[in-house]
């Protein structure tokens, strides 16, 4: 028999944020002010390096930025073409004539 206080949820992917901390601050698992340099690198005297974001996080590209901005305006236009229909009769029953 099947437990019935379980709850069937599923399993959400969570995203990897990127690193922010530097190098350093991570490898020592403290807290890093995000400065250049950090406190923590200047209180120990170390040089402070920041990992540079992957590609996949860089901002959107021109042409990706002008996809959007149609599929935008085809969406707007599909639904001012819904909203100028007239609408139909709830009723439910048909109309005997």
């Amino acid at each position: 028999m099947e437990n019935t206080t379980q709850q069937h949820t599923p399993q959400r992917r969570r995203r990897r944020r990127p690193a922010v901390s530097c190098v350093l601050c991570r490898r020592r698992k403290i807290r890093c002010n995000r400065e250049a340099p950090c406190s923590n690198c200047v209180k120990s005297k170390s040089a402070c390096a920041y990992d540079s974001l992957p590609t996949s996080l860089s901002p959107l590209t021109n042409t990706s930025e002008a996809d959007l901005v149609g599929r935008i305006r085809e969406l707007e236009q599909q639904v001012q073409r819904v909203t100028a229909q007239p609408r139909l009769s709830q009723s439910g029953s048909p109309q005997s004539a």
